[in-house]
């Protein structure tokens, strides 16, 4: 079984040029790679009828948006090492900034044992020079973390004051981490991907009493 998704769905009337259409069709193609287990199988693009398509092999398991819920959120250790886990798929593939890779919840998939597919590229929005910025990368991370927590989407309210209500239990250093999250509400210029996960807190385990230790922090 496959699934299709339409690209450029967002923007309908305002697709990219052929060329840039190829471009991404021909980054589909070099995505087929063995050894890339956070990619969906069978990854192409194609269009018809000036529709452009995405197509793939379903992943196992389901879609972060299926188990994550208001009323069963993760905890902040498990939301802390799967976002970690998708940054570290992020870091792994080849320019995806210049490909539009997008980290909503129902585009990241878990499956048996924790494994995670990432199923979302798209087009770059109009008037982008590209799919996505690092910025923007940092952004979709920040608020996946925020959907793990809460099992809601981003709204347009500040996020960490919304989390702040929601889990008043969880640690302030959260603060900067979310901050990001509304580009108009933060100082100076948004971090790096490294620089952003360096502030991720390293909260105790809940089952060894230890220190979680991510690879790369």
């Amino acid at each position: 079984w496959v699934l299709l998704r339409v690209l450029g769905s967002h923007h309908p009337g305002a697709l990219p040029d052929p060329s840039q259409r190829m471009s991404l069709y021909a980054y589909f193609e070099d995505l087929n790679q063995p050894g890339a287990s956070f990619l969906p199988s069978r990854l192409q693009g194609f269009e018809e009828d000036r529709v452009c398509y995405q197509v793939f092999a379903v992943p196992q398991g389901i879609p972060l948006t299926q188990s994550v819920t208001l009323h069963q959120p993760r905890s902040l250790v498990t939301s802390l090492a799967l976002v970690q886990q998708v940054a570290q798929a992020i870091q792994a593939l080849p320019s995806p900034s210049d490909m539009g890779l997008r980290l909503t919840p129902d585009q990241v998939w878990q499956g048996p044992g924790g494994t995670l597919t990432l199923t979302g590229f798209d087009f770059p929005a109009p008037g982008q020079a590209s799919g996505s910025s690092e910025a923007d990368l940092v952004r979709g991370l920040t608020e996946l973390l925020y959907f793990l927590l809460t099992g809601q989407r981003a709204a347009q309210a500040p996020l960490g004051v919304d989390l702040r209500h929601r889990r008043p239990e969880l640690p302030t250093g959260l603060n900067a981490v979310f901050q990001w999250a509304t580009p108009s509400l933060a100082l100076g210029q948004p971090p790096s991907l490294d620089q952003w996960l360096s502030l991720l807190p390293r909260p105790a385990s809940a089952q060894a009493g230890l220190p979680l230790r991510f690879a790369g922090g």
